[in-house]
């Protein structure tokens, strides 16, 4: 019995019975890790194993696998031309996105991130929300619902449960306007509360003492909530794996050393580089068998002993005792 073909090996045999010139068109619709790993494949796999009959058998599971994702690849229709036929390749692009429109017909909207897919149903009415809700999967539709205002939330679940079976023709009709709506969201940008108090973050990071100082204390008079949140983006625990050697020191005569071993379970390799080589020989081995014999932890827990070591390192940067200067890829200590 032949070996199973892995993933990547699945595509690198279809693409190795194309032309070149059609591989490389399918290759370049690709992310360069997954290139990568084709390519890999390619050079690796047995050309003994390349029978007619197993690339039959890739071929239909990589169309069942089209089906069933509801997504269209980009360069699908000209590796279908080439391997059957450019006539028999879109009889098939047509059954499959057919398929995609008659069991998956909000599919538009599957492709919006959360935040988006609500503001497309923004002023719909709550019976077509609740046919969306009916069509998609279970989880996206619970993350919808709880996205929803307490009393359209139970008018939509309401719907749902007394639901009759809806004419093919008006899910189409919701299905098309909805699909429009996508793609003019598609086309906006995002807007990320995030993005805009990071860069705040980091534009005072780079603003002289005194005047990051002043800022962050007359906006803590007119919206503490707004200065707490800028100060919680000024230095996180990820900015602890480029934080300079005095600083590190001074983090490190604050940190209790059960509790940065828990910290240290779940942290990138970069900060527990840092950590370790700022340490002594006896501390570090101390904290690494603390890690070790923890076990298996909750990540919740390991995040609050993240949470507990950065209140201490903030409190630091309060004092002027730790300044992070992320723009300028260094760290000054008063």
């Amino acid at each position: 019995m032949k070996k199973p073909f892995t993933g990547a090996q699945k595509a690198a045999a279809l693409l190795l019975n194309l032309d070149a010139e059609a591989a490389a068109n399918v290759l370049a619709t690709l992310p360069d890790e997954a290139i990568t790993a084709v390519g890999k494949a390619m050079v690796e796999i047995d050309p003994n194993d390349l029978d007619k009959a197993r690339i039959d058998e890739i071929h239909a599971e990589f169309l069942e696998s089209v089906r069933e994702g509801a997504s269209i690849p980009p360069g699908l229709s000209s590796l279908l031309e080439r391997t059957v036929g450019k006539e028999r390749g879109r009889e098939i692009l047509s059954r499959i996105e057919e398929t995609v429109r008659r069991e998956r017909p909000f599919v538009a909207l599957e492709r919006l991130g959360d935040a988006q897919c609500l503001r497309c149903l923004r002023d719909e009415h709550p019976q077509a929300i609740a046919l969306v809700c009916s069509r998609i999967p279970p989880e996206r539709a619970a993350r919808l619902l709880a996205g929803l205002e307490e009393d359209e939330r139970l008018d939509v679940i309401t719907r749902l449960a007394t639901m009759q079976p809806i004419p093919r023709e008006v899910v189409d009709e919701v299905a098309s306007s909805l699909a429009a709506k996508a793609q003019t969201l598609e086309s906006l940008p995002v807007d990320d509360p995030n993005r805009r108090l990071r860069s705040v973050a980091e534009i005072l990071n780079a603003a002289d003492a005194d005047v990051e100082k002043e800022i962050l204390q007359s906006l803590e008079m007119r919206d503490a909530e707004m200065a707490k949140q800028i100060r919680e983006r000024m230095f996180t625990f990820a900015d602890l794996g480029r934080l300079d050697r005095r600083g590190m020191q001074k983090v490190l005569s604050t940190v209790d050393a059960r509790v940065l071993a828990l910290a240290l379970k779940a942290a990138d390799a970069e900060i527990v580089e840092n950590f370790f080589s700022n340490m002594t020989k006896r501390v570090k081995e101390m904290v690494q068998e603390e890690r070790e014999l923890l076990g298996p932890v909750p990540l919740s827990d390991i995040l609050r002993a993240q949470d507990e070591i950065i209140l201490g390192v903030r409190a630091l940067v309060e004092k002027g005792e730790i300044r992070p200067m992320r723009g300028a890829g260094a760290d000054l200590v008063e």
